[in-house]
């Protein structure tokens, strides 16, 4: 299916957002995921579908000091 994903158009396989942060191997406590404008909380992702058009926003924390 077809989404932008940061702002890119990818075509991507994953049905849930859950299955989207597995393909990519991201730690879940470093990030926060937006769907379509709204923040999603962490409880949610598994049972999130993912559709054709969607937007997602994959945003990592970064330390530093």
């Amino acid at each position: 299916m077809q989404l932008k994903l940061n702002g890119e158009p990818r075509e991507l396989q994953a049905a849930t957002v859950g299955q989207l942060i597995s393909s990519h191997k991201l730690n879940p406590e470093a990030i926060v995921i937006e769907l379509n404008g709204a923040i999603l909380q962490k409880q949610a992702w598994a049972a999130t579908a993912l559709n054709e058009g969607d937007q997602v926003e994959i945003v990592s924390f970064v330390g530093g000091g």
